[in-house]
């Protein structure tokens, strides 16, 4: 299993990446061959898309129980 797994490709996250509406961030940064690259490809995202990445990574990340995130107003 490499790195990326617990928050790229696991069954687990990938609902949280399309309810986000980042499935084509997701899509990119699983093409990622090493760390290198990821982080390049990261720091080509907006500030918005990057606070979006680290959220969706650290909120739910390697958890078993995953909820939406909920806007607050």
């Amino acid at each position: 299993m490499d790195g990326g797994h617990s928050f790229l490709k696991c069954k687990m996250v990938r609902r949280p990446w399309s309810l986000a509406q980042m499935d084509n961030i997701q899509n990119k940064l699983m093409l990622c061959n090493d760390p290198l690259s990821l982080f390049n490809e990261l720091f080509r995202l907006t500030e918005e898309e990057s606070i979006k990445v680290f959220v969706s990574c650290f909120g739910y990340g390697g958890t078993k129980e995953i909820r939406p995130m909920q806007e607050t107003q």
